[in-house]
């Protein structure tokens, strides 16, 4: 019994991954500055509890550190391929703040969106 409970747990864990990750892709929500945990939850009719959780114990990341990990992704593309400014990058890209997005950048590559637009970047002056 204990192992067909374990076993729909995991099914209903997956489920939720396999939503979650299509939501993200496909509809993009993290780009608009105010997405939060609720319109997340309201989005995939679930709750934000058990969404909550989910994230924490399952991915092993916050609600903001899932968001950013996206953010991040199109910030990182912005910050190599355009020239635009990166208050503009992070408005773009879904921070809602400068500060927000210069401390995540800079966590999740250990170097300044400067330091990596000089290092990576395609443009050419």
């Amino acid at each position: 019994m204990k192992e067909q409970v374990n076993r729909k747990f995991d099914v209903k864990k997956l489920h939720l991954m396999e939503r979650l990750q299509n939501l993200m892709e496909e509809r993009k929500p993290y780009l608009n500055p105010k997405f939060s945990i609720i319109e997340l939850t309201n989005l995939l009719g679930s709750n934000r509890t058990y969404v909550s959780v989910f994230l924490n114990e399952v991915l092993c990341k916050s609600f903001f550190d899932y968001v950013n990990e996206f953010r991040l992704v199109v910030a990182e593309k912005m910050v190599i391929e355009t020239d635009d400014n990166f208050s503009v990058i992070a408005a773009k890209s879904g921070f809602n703040s400068i500060c927000t997005f210069r401390r995540a950048f800079i966590k999740k590559n250990g170097i300044t969106p400067g330091k990596y637009r000089e290092l990576y970047g395609t443009l050419k002056n």
